[in-house]
């Protein structure tokens, strides 16, 4: 019982008696193209005992705001960068988090979905092509001129 008590004073927990809640337990989801995302997931143990923990993205694109974590109840919070990237492409990897509680690997995917502006930016060959759309929807002309494809 002494040995207990004095390796929980120093922080070593037992990974066998606690056990990792993760929500959710994989990502899968559609971010727009040329914008930084915010995402959040929820690591916790099962009976609301404090963990502590890192977490790691294998994705560059998909960065994590602090790794380290501890508490009862942690939010990670996360951003997905999909600049410069087109509506064929999809951001996948994993997040690995070693925690108190033991290791576990969240894969998530992320599909790039272009804005109505841009795909009618894709459709645009001409400046013929250009002066018609600004004549039925000036509004969506303007913020084509933000998009770095515009030239």
């Amino acid at each position: 019982m002494r040995e207990r008590i004095n390796r929980l004073a120093k922080g070593v927990v037992d990974p066998e008696s606690l056990r990792l809640v993760i929500d959710p337990e994989e990502l899968t989801d559609t971010v727009h193209a040329g914008e930084v995302t915010r995402k959040i997931i929820t690591v916790a143990e099962e009976e609301n005992r404090f963990i502590k923990g890192l977490v790691y993205s294998s994705n560059i694109r998909v960065r994590i705001a602090n790794n380290a974590f501890g508490g009862v109840r942690n939010r990670i919070t996360f951003d997905i960068d999909s600049m410069y990237l087109t509506q064929k492409d999809v951001i996948t990897g994993a997040f690995y988090l070693v925690t108190s509680a033991g290791e576990r690997k969240v894969p998530y995917s992320f599909s790039i979905a272009v804005e109505a502006s841009g795909r009618t930016l894709e459709n645009l060959n001409t400046a013929e092509n250009f002066a018609e759309l600004a004549r039925k929807d000036q509004e969506t002309a303007l913020r084509l001129f933000e998009y770095q494809d515009f030239t």
